[in-house]
């Protein structure tokens, strides 16, 4: 790049602060990404058929470990020195800022793996297709949407030379014309991207309003689902079988919703830049600089919260079983039951089982409380789907 008199738009203690705090979210995802990755493997090991939900935590986990590595390592520093003014420490070059680039992307395909993951309780849950079906049909499609966006993105932003340092959002490099928005002032000549970069970043922001789009309507679906659910056990269901299942199928339920809900509290923020873009001048700092500092804290945080949900699970799902079985079994049996129970455990599992078997129509029986004791029976837990059980 050649050099070049940049205005700031933020202060030197505001470009400071910009470019450490993101070392705090990547090194709570990456620690919180790699302890979903490990169980994942370990449970691979101990059991001879893993499921479709653990597959995509593990590729999700994955990207985003990745993505929290390369931010890490590829900071603030990385970008090029002739743009010191837009990012504090800045002492790369132009081909470190590429490199940084396609990390920076890698934490928006991210969110495209979270759309899927929401898809895929969708399918489960509110169109009842079985885990053979969606293992087999759809899944290789849930794992490739997100690492193509990813590769097809980053190889054009490499090859154009459309990775530069953005000015908004200091120490990060994306898609963006260099100098700073001088596709729109006919004074300053572009050194890199030119008219271009303002295409690929639009179909850039495209996939990840696509996947915001996604998610909202799969949120939908799962609200309506679980309360037609509701309404379903307190016309058919009676006594402490249907209150049980409705608690497991809260659990469920809210699983889905949590990994949701805290991708909006992520996510967010590149969108609400996206929206609100005041002019990029250093009066204009304090609507500037919430938005970036926000951006850089809670984006990259997703990992961390993606473990707190898995784990939580876990652990809920151990004390359950943990809870039955000193009721059920011996000592000896009892750990037994619990270590398997908790490595098969289908997250979507229990609400299907009470999809199936809250209407008399589907379960083929008018007795409610035979229902729920068959829907329950220890030997079904292991069923794929509903419609394995009819």
């Amino acid at each position: 790049m050649s050099t070049i008199e940049i205005e700031p738009i933020y202060t030197e203690s505001q470009l400071k602060a910009l470019a450490l705090v993101i070392y705090i979210p990547t090194t709570l995802s990456l620690i919180g990404s790699s302890s979903i990755i490990y169980s994942v493997l370990s449970s691979f090991q101990k059991r001879s058929r893993s499921k479709t939900y653990d597959r995509i935590m593990l590729g999700l986990s994955c990207m985003e470990a990745v993505c929290a590595l390369g931010l890490l390592v590829f900071g603030s520093w990385a970008v090029p020195k002739e743009a010191s003014s837009m990012a504090y420490g800045a002492r790369g070059t132009t081909a470190t800022c590429a490199v940084a680039g396609v990390f920076a992307h890698i934490l928006f395909g991210t969110m495209m793996y979270t759309a899927m993951l929401a898809l895929y309780f969708c399918l489960r849950v509110r169109f009842q297709l079985t885990e053979d079906f969606i293992a087999h049909r759809i899944e290789p499609f849930l794992h490739l949407f997100p690492v193509m966006m990813v590769v097809v993105f980053s190889v054009i932003g490499l090859a154009g030379g459309y990775f530069n340092p953005l000015d908004r959002v200091s120490g990060l490099c994306w898609f963006k014309d260099y100098p700073p928005d001088c596709t729109t002032d006919p004074d300053v000549d572009c050194i890199r991207g030119e008219n271009h970069t303002g295409i690929a970043r639009i179909a850039a922001s495209g996939a990840i309003f696509l996947a915001f789009l996604i998610i909202i309507i799969c949120m939908a679906l799962l609200l309506f689902q679980i309360m037609a659910l509701e309404h379903r056990l307190r016309r058919y269901a009676h006594g402490a079988n249907s209150t049980t299942q409705w608690k497991r199928s809260q659990e469920v339920g809210k699983q889905a919703l949590q990994y949701i809900g805290f991708f909006f509290l992520c996510g967010v923020w590149p969108v609400v830049g996206q929206i609100v873009i005041p002019p990029a001048e250093l009066e204009y700092n304090n609507i500037n600089f919430p938005i970036a500092l926000m951006t850089k804290l809670m984006t990259p945080m997703q990992g961390l919260f993606n473990a707190i949900i898995f784990w939580n699970r876990r652990w809920s799902e151990a004390k359950r079983f943990t809870s039955s079985g000193r009721t059920a079994a011996s000592s000896a049996a009892k750990t037994t039951v619990v270590r398997k129970q908790v490595d098969e455990q289908d997250p979507t599992q229990a609400l299907e089982d009470t999809i199936a078997t809250g209407d008399p129509k589907r379960t083929g029986t008018d007795d409610p409380e035979s229902r729920h004791e068959e829907a329950w029976d220890p030997k079904n837990d292991e069923a794929d789907s509903f419609h394995d059980e009819e």
